[in-house]
């Protein structure tokens, strides 16, 4: 099986403010009528290839937290793309790490031979980079998205 990891900021859709994660963590920063997330169209065609794939798991994996995963939904669902399963970070104080948390989808999904992962932070990259260091079977590909 293979997981498909994408996040959602500046990968998914083009985020109209700068980053940051006190107001993020808000759902005002969200709301469509407020902010226009325009979709970046190459990760979104990607998205749509591999969402056909049966062998595939697509999952959300993004730093947003868990309250305003809702809003995220909305904007996701006004682009019809819908995941096989959302990896937010739980509650404001939660584990902001993306590998630890690439680690609990690989408890999760145990027959996970290959990771494909869509990012723009290399901060991000990095820390599933190393964690990926403790699992030398599964194959590990990186897309960094520069917009």
């Amino acid at each position: 099986m293979k997981l498909a990891l994408f996040d959602f900021d500046n990968t998914l859709f083009k985020t109209p403010y700068d980053e940051d994660p006190d107001y993020m963590d808000k759902p005002e920063s969200l709301f469509i009528r407020k902010w226009n997330f325009k979709p970046i169209s190459e990760t979104i065609r990607i998205f749509r290839k591999i969402k056909k794939d049966p062998a595939t798991k697509v999952i959300l994996l993004t730093n947003r937290i868990d309250s305003v995963l809702n809003e995220v939904k909305k904007i996701l669902k006004l682009h019809d793309l819908n995941f096989d399963f959302y990896e937010p970070i739980k509650g404001v104080s939660g584990d902001r790490s993306k590998g630890n948390r690439l680690v609990k989808l690989l408890e999760k999904y145990e027959n996970v031979s290959e990771v494909e992962y869509w990012e723009d932070k290399d901060k991000h990259i990095e820390d599933v980079e190393n964690v990926m260091l403790n699992y030398p079977k599964v194959k590990l590909k990186i897309n960094k998205v520069t917009i």
